[in-house]
């Protein structure tokens, strides 16, 4: 009789400390977006996409900026601890979709594209979840310590850009992306 209730307490504490490592875990990790994974479809943004489509995602508090160069708008929503999304409309077929994460923030955030996270998303993982795609890479030399690299591919109709910097534990994680219909420089 021991045995069993020596058995029953170490499975429940085993199930109890995995739960709360998974809240702890939960609970460090911010959304990007205001709807559900479900209305998201993945948190993959469909593309062509659409300022209204966008607007169901991420919410309506974005700005418009003029562009003088182009006489179109973009829009910029800015999020909670520096985050940024810019939707683009190059031409009538061409947009492009970037979200920035800020370089002084290491708090891993959720609600991207590709399940992607950033501050926790590592290039070396990216290379493998995105094999399938060919993807190239270059690692960009900056000025003073503002390497980084750079994963393209391409998936469907889009051209996808991930940008990987060096946090304070010296990994390269993920900390912008771009998404576009037509190929960038």
């Amino acid at each position: 009789m021991k045995i069993k209730l020596v058995s029953f307490l170490c499975f429940f504490a085993a199930i109890t400390w995995g739960n709360a490592q998974k809240t702890v875990k939960q609970s460090k990790t911010t959304e990007l977006s205001t709807s559900s994974k479900a209305e998201k479809n993945n948190n993959d943004i469909p593309f062509p996409t659409t300022l209204e489509s966008l607007t169901k995602i991420y919410g309506s508090s974005y700005e418009e900026i003029p562009d003088p160069s182009t006489g179109k708008n973009y829009y910029k929503w800015n999020f909670e601890k520096g985050t940024v999304l810019i939707f683009v409309l190059l031409t009538d077929k061409d947009q492009y979709v970037g979200i920035v994460a800020p370089d002084e923030g290491e708090e891993p955030l959720s609600g991207l594209p590709f399940d992607l996270v950033f501050n926790q998303t590592t290039f070396d993982e990216c290379r493998y979840i995105f094999a399938d795609y060919k993807p190239d890479w270059e690692q960009v030399v900056g000025e003073s310590e503002n390497n980084y690299f750079k994963l393209s591919f391409k998936k469907g109709i889009t051209y996808n850009y991930l940008y990987f910097y060096k946090n304070s534990k010296n990994e390269d994680v993920l900390k912008a992306l771009t998404i576009s219909t037509t190929e960038l420089d």
